[in-house]
């Protein structure tokens, strides 16, 4: 990957469990966003099931450049499951960030900073059996209490080929306490590879603020973009497209469809809802309709009114990025948008 070139800070879209799904990274890619990463996959698990590939990872020829993150614990499920994902891919990352209990518990996660000759041997496993030129292989770290490890572990990786390191400047143990970035600036003068810094992104202001106080490559955001998914670009708010009324005019029976440039303005309908200037009443409610798998609403509130978008997302072969849309707004009735590879298309409301 040429991803680190070009001199400029790279901006780059965490892995989040359950949202940064291919409708969400296609949402960012459109805001400035220069790569992405999948959710957290467990390696052993998409290896094990044909069901919890097809669940777990979708994407399509536009959504590049893209990094699976992996959730690990020996070398060849890692290597393994690289190999299956490389052709539609352009890197793995393996997770060893994750303090969730049930991950560290598991052999996942944080607790791999503390096994940097395991962390070693899988991104040379990968290295070597993935065929195919200038594939990544990267890890997403926290910091020990003691950062000499930290540096000891980041040399290691560093000597076996990693391509680059995700540092979130946090112990295992921190979750909102301030981002060590002298920590982070410490692990990026002790290397020559790329880093990238993750930690308390809510702007982009924060991403030249970070990148002059640790001089890294590349930063990443997580949090900060679930809350407005154009905040690369330098926006306050993910702006409409469209003035209210306006959005999909053609949209007026079954079975009409709209032109490939209007696909953005489905998924930003969706996320403001039926008014530009409500506001989604927390982040957990704000995109179910990436997930999988999953029935979710989304709540906005404004004035005496409540109005409500529902989503499921379901995946196939035919169409991996199949999403129905079921909206209403106070007595306008309903409208169903069915989404695929081809476009958004108005489907009788169920």
């Amino acid at each position: 990957m040429d991803l680190f070139e070009s001199g400029k800070v790279v901006r780059v879209c965490a892995p989040m469990v359950r949202y940064s799904k291919l409708s969400f990274r296609c949402l960012v890619r459109k805001y400035g966003c220069d790569v992405c990463f999948t959710p957290m996959i467990v390696a052993a698990d998409f290896m094990r099931s044909v069901k919890a590939r097809d669940s777990e990872f979708t994407t399509d020829r536009s959504d590049r450049p893209l990094i699976i993150q992996f959730a690990a614990k020996d070398a060849q499920t890692l290597a393994d499951a690289a190999c299956v994902v490389a052709p539609f891919s352009d890197g793995v990352d393996l997770n060893c960030g994750c303090p969730q209990r049930w991950a560290m518990a598991e052999g996942y996660g944080a607790c791999l900073i503390n096994k940097p000759q395991l962390v070693k041997d899988m991104v040379r496993h990968v290295k070597d059996q993935v065929e195919k030129p200038n594939y990544a292989v990267s890890i997403k770290i926290r910091i020990h209490k003691d950062l000499r490890k930290t540096v000891d572990l980041c040399q290691k990786v560093e000597a076996a080929g990693v391509s680059w390191i995700t540092v979130h400047g946090r112990t295992a143990e921190e979750r909102h306490q301030p981002v060590h970035y002298d920590a982070i600036k410490t692990i990026k003068d002790s290397l020559s590879i790329p880093v990238i810094a993750n930690g308390d992104v809510k702007n982009l202001q924060d991403v030249e603020s970070i990148h002059q106080l640790t001089g890294v490559d590349g930063v990443m955001a997580a949090r900060g973009l679930l809350a407005n998914p154009a905040l690369f670009a330098g926006y306050e708010y993910t702006p409409l497209n469209r003035k209210r009324g306006e959005l999909f005019p053609r949209l007026s029976k079954t079975g009409d469809s709209c032109e490939e440039g209007e696909l953005l303005d489905l998924r930003i309908y969706a996320y403001h809802g039926f008014d530009s200037q409500l506001r989604p009443t927390s982040i957990t409610d704000m995109f179910p309709w990436c997930t999988l798998s999953r029935f979710g609403k989304i709540s906005f509130t404004g004035g005496n009114s409540e109005r409500r978008v529902l989503g499921r997302e379901c995946a196939s072969a035919s169409t991996p990025m199949g999403v129905l849309w079921s909206a209403s707004e106070n007595n306008r009735g309903q409208y169903a948008f069915s989404l695929d590879a081809k476009g958004p298309k108005l489907a009788q409301p169920k």
